[in-house]
């Protein structure tokens, strides 16, 4: 298994052949069981992706097989784990795009409340508890901040639009008569992927600053 632990970088623990992960949250001080690879996370919930490559004959069947032997259990019931549910989530509809309303909000509040803040997070956590969102504190907008943060996500789904997916600023057309582009955020400078070499590209990106007038909440 490759995993991101806590300095982002992939490592492979098992060497590829395998082994037991032990995933802990921040702050935890117990003792790793001998036998378990230790994964110390930075956040309280995690997300994983895992993918069975066939090899030689085996088939898509045999790659199933084979992905339904991993274990999934809390460290206390190691001495005896439960069976693992697996749910195939192929035939289902998952919600998996940004909502432009007050979700965005409640999302970043359910973030906010559940996770620890780290320090390179205090400047953000500055700007978000200027509107309501802190740890230990309920976001309860008023009627007129409601009113500007709708405001808000309307008009950043607006500028993201324009700056990362219109012909002509964000996009510049490979072929004149069909859909594929490349990147090009700013109008003024030349597409946006330059090739240094045949393993280094390059992706012009926006040097922008924008600031938030705390008295528009006034």
């Amino acid at each position: 298994m490759a995993s991101q632990h806590s300095r982002h970088r992939s490592v492979r623990a098992d060497k590829g052949t395998g082994g037991k992960y032990l995933f802990t949250p921040p702050g935890w001080k117990g003792t790793v069981p001998k036998g378990y690879l230790h994964v110390p996370s930075l956040s309280y919930r995690l997300n994983m992706m895992l993918r069975s490559v066939k090899r030689g004959s085996a088939t898509d069947v045999d790659a199933e097989a084979y992905s339904h032997r991993l274990r999934i259990y809390p460290l206390a019931q190691a001495g005896s784990p439960p069976p693992t549910r697996f749910v195939d989530g192929f035939p289902k509809a998952w919600d998996s795009l940004p909502h432009y309303d007050m979700r965005f909000y409640e999302y970043i509040e359910d973030l906010v409340i559940v996770e620890p803040v780290r320090a390179r997070d205090k400047v953000m956590m500055g700007m978000l508890d200027s509107f309501g969102i802190a740890p230990g504190k309920k976001f309860e907008p008023t009627a007129r901040y409601t009113e500007i943060l709708e405001q808000s996500v309307v008009d950043a789904r607006a500028f993201l639009e324009a700056f990362f997916e219109d012909w002509g600023c964000a996009m510049s057309k490979y072929y004149p008569d069909r859909q594929w582009g490349l990147p090009r955020y700013r109008p003024e400078a030349p597409p946006g992927i330059q090739l240094r070499d045949e393993h280094d590209v390059v992706l012009r990106r926006p040097r922008r600053w924008h600031v938030l007038r705390r008295d528009v909440f006034a």
